[in-house]
């Protein structure tokens, strides 16, 4: 077998074929935390998340989505118009993430930066987030 074709195949072995579909995936997850009405944002979570995902940050832990639905719901109602966007562009390896999120005020400002380790089930819904973010004091 050529030297060429088989670094082919095995680069292929290498590169997640799901990556796209994980991106994603995580584009929702993100757009839920941003989306302030609540019946939008359950529909992003249930098409992203796993029902007994596991949720926890340095302030926050929660054991289902529909717990996960209620904080977030806390969330703005803490801060009125806020909104998540990607502040690194996500990094993939077997059912794993880690991305780096801004969160912004309503002048699109940036507020409060932090990073989340993602794991993802079979079926390419994420079942644990576990995120970290400066705490003030």
């Amino acid at each position: 077998m050529p030297a060429l074709l088989l670094f082919g195949m095995l680069l292929n072995t290498l590169i997640p074929q799901d990556e796209p579909e994980k991106h994603h995936t995580l584009k929702n997850y993100l757009a839920a935390w941003s989306e302030a009405n609540p019946t939008k944002r359950m529909e992003l979570l249930e098409a992203c998340y796993s029902p007994t995902g596991q949720y926890s940050d340095p302030l926050l832990l929660f054991s289902t989505l529909s717990a996960l639905h209620e904080g977030i719901q806390q969330f703005h109602d803490q801060n009125p118009g806020a909104n998540f966007s990607f502040h690194s562009s996500p990094k993939f390896h077997h059912n794993f993430a880690q991305f780096d999120w801004a969160m912004l005020n309503t002048e699109g400002e940036i507020v409060l930066l932090g990073e989340d380790f993602i794991e993802f089930g079979t079926d390419g819904k994420i079942t644990r987030v576990t995120g970290f973010f400066e705490v003030g004091n």
